[in-house]
């Protein structure tokens, strides 16, 4: 959990996405989840980037357009 709290920052939405990842992906297992992770904090990307990146590729096509689009508005 150490791991994990040092990966996400401790944000509670990229706790809970990473932990939705690691039970999708990795049969619930955190360390597993943790180590392709950090194998990937190397490059310019951060770990809650590819938390991000899983997450947002899991999401349905519409879904993906509409957060797309609504990305491009700066609206507080």
């Amino acid at each position: 959990m150490g791991r994990l709290k040092a990966l996400t920052g401790g944000m509670p939405l990229f706790v809970q996405s990473a932990a939705g990842i690691a039970v999708s992906e990795y049969e619930g297992d955190v360390a597993q989840l943790c180590d392709s992770l950090e194998g990937q904090t190397n490059t310019a990307e951060t770990a809650q980037e590819v938390i991000l990146a899983r997450v947002f590729d899991a999401l349905p096509g519409t879904a993906r357009d509409a957060v797309a689009v609504l990305s491009l508005s700066d609206l507080g």
